[in-house]
């Protein structure tokens, strides 16, 4: 239903361009594998050789983590298994085994056993197969241009089979990281009762206060370059050692980020397999975790208490909160300049170009002087905006969401559009699903960040029965 939808309203995102594609499999093959290590050669900084554990980590686990708490993966039940097959959605997409996910649950009732004894031994050993530990790339283009690989975004497809074991050791890991408080407070990805919405309220609510306290708010927004690609994986395991501690489930966790394959699969043919050698497994059901654990050291290292940093992912934030704009800026280049070393000792690599920095305050103050922040990245100035697109929502430096009102408007009028289009062809209750999924979808998300705006604004929203609307359908 929903592809008969997109075909009639033209957003069909599975557009066949795979035979114009110009290149071999190999020569993008080679391509993917090859981004991570030229990002890190193009990088001004040279990184530390020799990773070292920082005492501000060592000490943040110490207070959590008393001396008999170990993280151990628990052997997995049968009925486990059968729980993680039945809930896995039924995507036509397979990994190089091409084994679907729609085939596993067929053969559920005769695999079950064998599978729940391979597991048990993968955690008994901790080894991960390498069967399980191969990637189907399938290169999607970016731009009209077919012939630049860097216009390619590879998307990483791996084994069905392998998700049940990921998805036991992630409920456990994340049980034993989430009892003991080891995520770090302002860490909002990937987390149960956090979400984007959650993270813009804090932000949100922390900048209105300042305005309403007469003070200014300074913000600077990281850009990380291809952050859960760069992922060093001795220093993830480093990290891993002081949070779990306990070797076995390290190295079981090691075996998962070692020794990984991927082949591109181009025009019907697949290319030599390659070694991936850093980030966490695109695809995967533990990478997003692992990176959580990753980057969460990175508040740690800022120094200055004035500064607050917010995680989300690889989204990241650093505010300062005060009554004139020298202090802010000074805390924030002080901060600015502990986030560069934490990079450096990481091994990633913060993009200056798309680093951005604003001042958020009242419209008295913008209109009494200007505000500017000089802040450096190296040699880099980082640029200053009145608007930035953060998490989906575009926070402007007045908190007057007016920018964003205005995409929200674009999106409901052409999706509107779209609605009177599909009218000739599907029933009421169609329409019903498209409306929900489109057009109220875009009036819902982070809707109690932005709907503080004045009326006026807030009114462009609002549907009518004349522009093909709700009332139609209530």
């Amino acid at each position: 239903l929903w592809r008969a939808m997109n075909e009639i309203t033209h957003k069909s995102r599975n557009k066949s361009v795979s035979c114009e594609i110009k290149g071999s499999p190999n020569s993008f093959n080679e391509h993917f594998l090859s981004v991570s290590e030229s990002i890190l050669k193009s990088a001004d900084n040279s990184f530390c050789e020799v990773y070292e554990i920082s005492p501000l980590l060592e000490q943040f686990c110490q207070d959590r983590l008393s001396s008999t708490d170990s993280f151990t993966v628990p052997p997995i039940a049968v009925h486990e298994v059968g729980m993680y097959i039945s809930h896995l959605k039924n995507k036509k997409s397979m990994g190089p085994d091409n084994v679907s996910s729609y085939l596993l649950k067929l053969a559920l009732p005769y695999v079950v056993e064998s599978l729940t004894y391979v597991y048990n031994l993968c955690i008994q050993q901790n080894t991960f197969p390498p069967a399980l530990k191969a990637a189907k790339v399938i290169p999607l283009p970016k731009a009209k241009d077919l012939s630049d690989p860097n216009d390619f975004r590879p998307i990483s497809l791996l084994s069905i089979l392998t998700k049940p074991l990921e998805r036991h050791i992630h409920r456990h890991l994340t049980q034993f990281i989430e009892d003991r408080n080891l995520f770090h407070s302002f860490q909002s990805g990937f987390r149960q009762r956090h979400s984007c919405h959650t993270a813009l309220i804090r932000v949100c609510d922390t900048w209105l206060a300042a305005i309403n306290q007469a003070q200014l708010t300074g913000a600077v927004f990281l850009d990380l370059k291809k952050a859960f690609d760069l992922v060093d994986h001795t220093i993830l395991l480093q990290k891993l050692t002081i949070y779990l501690q306990n070797p076995s489930a390290v190295s079981l966790l090691k075996s998962f980020l070692h020794n990984r394959t991927q082949s591109v699969f181009l025009n019907g043919n697949y290319s030599t397999e390659g070694v991936v050698k850093c980030g966490v497994p695109q695809g995967s059901v533990l990478g997003p975790l692992l990176f959580n654990i990753f980057i969460n050291d990175l508040p740690l290292h800022i120094t200055n208490s004035k500064v607050v940093c917010d995680l989300f992912a690889d989204d990241n934030s650093i505010h300062s909160c005060g009554t004139d704009v020298e202090s802010i800026q000074c805390c924030l280049q002080e901060s600015l300049n502990d986030v560069s070393k934490w990079c450096h000792q990481n091994r990633m690599v913060i993009h200056p170009g798309k680093t951005k920095s604003m001042v958020v305050a009242a419209r008295q103050k913008h209109q009494l002087k200007p505000l500017m922040l000089k802040l450096t990245l190296g040699t880099d100035i980082v640029e200053q905006v009145r608007e930035h697109r953060v998490l989906g929502v575009t926070l402007d430096e007045e908190l007057k969401w007016q920018s964003h009102i205005d995409n929200v408007c674009k999106q409901l009028a052409r999706n509107l559009f779209l609605l009177g289009q599909l009218k000739p062809y599907v029933s009421t209750d169609c329409r019903k699903m498209f409306f929900k999924a489109h057009i109220l979808a875009h009036i819902n998300y982070a809707s109690t960040v932005w709907s503080s705006a004045s009326e006026v604004p807030i009114k462009k929203t609002k549907l009518s029965p004349q522009t093909g609307s709700k009332a139609n359908f209530t």
